[in-house]
């Protein structure tokens, strides 16, 4: 699932568990286990570790840094924005 600002991947599984719960037949058995989870996150452009990036990554490529907002499942990102 992709989360938006201001969700944790906690409350959003047990939001989608319970629904699943909810809606499946009385003949079937829904167990739901979540196996991992990252909440969201937007990492400054201005950030010492993005600067890095856009270096190494013009450097290697001869090209600019293109910015563009995605999702993705890097959980590293999450935690180094907390300190």
């Amino acid at each position: 699932m992709r989360l938006v600002p201001h969700q944790t991947h906690e409350e959003i599984t047990k939001k989608a568990a319970d629904y699943i719960k909810k809606i499946a037949p009385p003949t079937v058995k829904v167990d739901v286990k979540m196996l991992h989870g990252g909440n969201p996150v937007l990492v400054p452009r201005d950030s010492k570790g993005v600067k890095a990036a856009i270096e190494a990554l013009n450097d290697a490529f001869s090209k600019e840094v293109v910015f563009m907002r995605e999702g993705g499942s890097i959980q590293l990102f999450q935690h180094s924005t907390q300190y």
